[in-house]
């Protein structure tokens, strides 16, 4: 999500009457689009890009390296502290995603279970699976629009061994009959 976020230019907003911004009047009906600086920690209305890229606070910003976890439980220059917010990505203040919670549920795999919730689907799957790409796929291809979507490729899943795909089917078919009774 710090790499590649959904909305990296935030939600714009329409001002509602006539305001001075430092020094700069912004009138009504206006389209407000947000403002970062690595200083005050300030995210207005939302360039969640600026914020999540910043030199200052992440080294090598534009790299996709997950081990800066490691060093950092929010992915930041060690000498940065934690005076940082994990929930950046959602945006700020009364305007923070309403689907933050429910975004954050959908990746982790037991929600409730307080001694498994730091797991995620992400290393589920890689455990079960071999990802492998049919032909090209990049990093640095997305579609375009408003939100950050990568180009469409294929990929193939593969079970990586015999007894994770039966443990698969039994969960499947498990899943399935539970489903069917709530079927319409």
């Amino acid at each position: 999500m710090r790499w590649r976020p959904v909305a990296p230019a935030g939600v714009p907003h329409l001002s509602t009457k006539d305001e001075t911004y430092r020094g700069f009047l912004i009138p009504k009906g206006t389209l407000v689009v947000g403002e970062y600086s690595s200083y005050s920690t300030v995210l207005t209305t939302g360039n969640t890009w600026a914020a999540l890229h910043d030199p200052e606070v992440y080294d090598a910003p534009e790299e996709f390296t997950p081990e800066r976890f490691i060093k950092h439980k929010y992915g930041l220059k060690p000498s940065h502290g934690d005076a940082w917010r994990n929930t950046m990505p959602y945006g700020a203040g009364r305007r923070i995603c309403l689907g933050m919670s429910v975004a954050e549920n959908s990746l982790s795999i037991n929600g409730t279970c307080p001694d498994c919730a730091f797991l995620t689907a992400v290393p589920k799957l890689l455990w079960a699976f071999r990802f492998e790409p049919v032909g090209e796929m990049s990093t640095d291809k997305f579609e375009p629009g408003h939100l950050t979507a990568p180009a469409q490729f294929e990929c193939k899943f593969t079970p990586r061994n015999a007894q994770i795909a039966d443990t698969i089917r039994s969960e499947y078919e498990e899943a399935r009959a539970l489903l069917q009774q709530h079927e319409i």
